[in-house]
């Protein structure tokens, strides 16, 4: 099987998936937190998603990188806020009084994602889903695509804290 048309983690955790109570074919489905950024829909695991709330005051870093865009408060914590836009490529999100965060959780590692909007849940049958196109700014955090309810990049966001942690220390 050549590399681009093997399956991907997210495809392969889909085979095991709840099946859906909706239909006879019992499809297995996910569950999926989305956000806009710009004016795309980007989706991660629900599960990882652990409440939105309103952005509280962000305090910068100086030095930090651009998608780092300072730290808040959040529970008696000090979380990073990373602003997707600036990590996905996709510009940069405007700070408001109306902006919220997802305060998401992905080994270990609690971070304050900021976007331009939060659409709320969606469950997806795994025959939705399909590998990432090749060649776009943000592939390397894409681990899919699905076009219903609306088209949506679907985020390796494992991959993509990760990605930034490293990119921040390499920066020191």
């Amino acid at each position: 099987m050549s590399e681009e048309s093997r399956p991907t983690p997210l495809f392969e955790a889909l085979a095991g998936a709840r099946p859906s109570a909706s239909g006879p074919s019992q499809v297995p489905e996910a569950e999926f937190f989305r956000v806009r950024v710009g004016d795309t829909a980007f989706a991660v695991e629900s599960g990882l998603i652990q409440e939105v709330v309103r952005a509280p005051p962000i305090t910068p870093l100086p030095g930090a990188p651009a998608y780092l865009v300072g730290v808040a408060a959040h529970r008696g914590d000090v979380v990073a806020v990373v602003d997707l836009a600036r990590l996905l490529g996709r510009g940069q999100t405007e700070v408001s009084d109306r902006s919220r965060m997802a305060v998401a959780r992905a080994d270990g590692v609690v971070v304050a994602l900021l976007a331009d909007a939060v659409l709320g849940l969606v469950r997806l049958p795994a025959t939705a889903l399909q590998p990432p196109p090749l060649g776009t700014e943000d592939a390397e955090f894409i681990k899919g695509v699905a076009i219903e309810p609306e088209p949506m990049h679907l985020i390796d966001l494992r991959r993509a804290l990760a990605t930034a942690r490293e990119r921040a220390i390499a920066r020191r």
